[in-house]
């Protein structure tokens, strides 16, 4: 049997080339089997962003490899991805297989199988054995059914089979064929300028999470953890060292790998020799005391990452955290009077969440500047005790448009939507006024050169403060913070201080604006507040829309697409400009929902118009 397995092209910017261990273990696994050809494609790699080079690439290996099987997964950002992938390996051959999984497919399998469409079976959780029997019941035409853990598209809707086991023996689990996908090489070539850290794989210390924090996706089923054996994750950490790859292009998936002691000086003993410097670990505070940071520090590590959640009590007892305050403020004293940096994120709208205890957070939060602390909102992962909650409360009516929209902003707390809606404002602004102040900085920014409007990035040098390399490193707009590859302290990107993108946005916005007299901006995040000023999105007949509403900037609420419908019912249409990078598929999916579900024929990027000093738009 001849199977493709395809690499999607992914939305989310902070992981635009970053490799998720999903495909490339899959891949091992089919080829472990024995008598199957498998081909790999990354579409990322092969065909970027382009969607027409996408497409006549599937098409070429389709027909020259006489594909039969076709599996392509991921997670919701890839979905516009992975039905082009799917619909396309149809149209070549009907009779074709195709085969879809990942976090898209796991919490609502019904759903992701909806929106993707042309996939006809789905693998729920783990896939490694999962896959194998699956090809090898279609290889042989065997009962289907009786494989665990699928969701399969049948003409009346879905047929789900009995639930598939976690995998207990880590010998069933293979090195990730991350080699077969182009991404070791691609890594490894890498010129050691460039600040990489979003460009990785990741290595797995261990699988599965005794906890139940109410809004993680670990809490979709209980799971005892599962550490790997160190032997085998030490084998592969040196296969990938052995292949030409750093530590900044190496991710340890390490969220309990602190949870036993006896194991963390192990591990920190063998790294040590290893001389594996600069890379990260995830902990819970209360794994943090002053032993566990010299270890970490004596074997190269050079930032943890905190889940801190919220500092009021009674919201971390809500989302059973099973940690306080104190202990949170315990950990992050250890770590700074230890120089070693340290990351964490508040996230606001727990099902207890009120007015008061946001503000609790908040005045924490802003009472201790020099910890870097971002400030985010709950989302709803499909399969999460919160979003289970949601639905019950009718705030998700439908789930395949919750997975298409990536998940969008849902108010399931104490607060009225009003109230919701004025706290997001409130966190916007504090985060703008703050906008990066982490422990560790550039100590100088020396100059801004090489601007690529169409990469969306820049190279800055400057200065570590932590450990004084002077570093070369392209920064993206859609990175929040950067990491040193010397020691791996964090620190913040600077966003939209060139005067030539500034002013030729400027300029073309109000040219735009004079001409068509309605604007509509879809996306208000951080990189539209970073380079629209509220004097002038506050003019009459401009329109603030994003995925998420809620929230003010300025003075004009934050609203949701249903606005935009209302205009164009009105006889409004006003031109859309896109604020994400045109060069992702969140881009792809805005602007496809603006062309075909709304009819509009005007459209911009708000990238591209920094650059053009003349804006014309056409039809279409």
């Amino acid at each position: 049997m001849n199977c493709l397995l395809v690499l999607p092209v992914t939305s989310l910017d902070e992981y635009r080339r970053a490799c998720s261990p999903g495909l490339p273990l899959i891949s091992a696994s089919l080829k472990r089997m024995g008598g199957l050809k498998v081909v790999n494609l990354n579409l990322e790699l092969e065909a970027g962003g382009d969607t027409r080079a996408q497409r006549v690439k599937l098409v070429s290996i389709m027909e020259e490899e006489r594909i039969e099987a076709v599996l392509s997964g991921g997670f919701a950002p890839n979905w516009v991805s992975l039905r082009m992938i799917f619909e396309t390996a149809k149209a070549v051959n009907p009779a074709v297989v195709t085969i879809t999984g990942g976090t898209i497919l796991t919490g609502a399998p019904e759903a992701a199988m909806r929106l993707i469409e042309f996939a006809d079976y789905g693998i729920i959780g783990e896939g490694e054995i999962t896959v194998a029997e699956l090809i090898t019941a279609l290889k042989n035409k065997g009962p289907v059914k009786a494989v665990a853990g699928l969701v399969i598209k049948e003409a009346e809707g879905f047929y789900l089979t009995a639930p598939r086991r976690l995998i207990a023996d880590w010998r069933d689990i293979p090195r990730p064929d991350y080699e077969s996908f182009g991404v070791v090489d691609y890594l490894a070539n890498l010129g050691t300028d460039v600040e990489s850290y979003n460009e990785r794989i990741f290595i797995h210390s261990g699988r599965g999470c005794p906890f139940q924090c109410t809004f993680c996706h670990n809490s979709r089923e209980r799971s005892r953890y599962r550490p790997r054996p160190l032997d085998d994750f030490m084998a592969e950490l040196r296969h990938w060292l052995n292949l030409g790859l750093a530590s900044r292009h190496l991710d340890i998936d390490s969220d309990l790998l602190a949870e036993s002691k006896p194991r963390l000086r192990e591990l920190c003993s063998r790294l040590k020799e290893l001389e594996f410097k600069g890379w990260g670990i995830n902990m819970r505070v209360s794994q943090v005391d002053e032993e566990a940071i010299a270890l970490l520090q004596e074997a190269g590590c050079g930032y943890v990452g905190l889940g801190l959640e919220s500092a009021c009590d009674r919201i971390l007892q809500s989302m059973n955290k099973r940690i306080s305050v104190k202990q949170m403020e315990r950990a992050l004293d250890i770590l700074k009077r230890n120089n070693l940096s340290c990351l964490g994120t508040f996230i606001f709208g727990d099902v207890e969440e009120t007015r008061e205890t946001a503000h609790e957070t908040l005045a924490w939060w802003e009472a201790h500047p020099d910890y870097m602390i971002f400030l985010g909102t709950i989302t709803l992962y499909p399969g999460t005790v919160l979003y289970k909650r949601a639905l019950a409360l009718g705030r998700i009516k439908d789930e395949t448009e919750h997975i298409k929209n990536l998940y969008p902003l849902v108010n399931i707390s104490k607060m009225s939507d009003d109230e919701y809606a004025c706290l997001l404002g409130e966190i916007y602004e504090k985060l703008l006024g703050r906008f990066h102040n982490p422990k560790v900085q550039l100590d100088r920014q020396r100059e801004v050169y090489d601007f690529h409007f169409q990469s969306v990035k820049r190279k800055i040098s400057g200065r570590c403060r932590q450990c004084g390399a002077w570093i070369d490193y392209i920064s993206h707009f859609k990175l929040r913070r950067h990491h040193c590859p010397y020691c791996g302290a964090i620190f913040g990107s600077p966003y939209f201080q060139l005067p030539s993108w500034n002013e030729g946005l400027k300029a073309s916005l109000e040219r735009l604006f004079q001409k068509y007299d309605r604007l509509a901006f879809w996306g208000i995040g951080r990189l539209f507040r970073s380079a629209v000023p509220p004097e002038f999105s506050d003019q009459p007949g401009i329109l603030l829309m994003d995925s998420k509403p809620g929230g003010f900037y300025g003075a004009k609420p934050v609203e949701g697409p249903a606005a935009l419908a209302d205009q164009i019912e009105e006889g409004h249409a006003p031109v859309l400009v896109i604020a994400v990078n045109p060069y992702t598929a969140a881009y792809q999916a805005i602007y496809d929902a603006a062309a075909n579900r709304y009819g509009l024929k005007h459209i911009a990027s708000l990238h591209i118009l920094a650059e053009e000093s003349a804006v014309e738009l056409g039809d279409g």
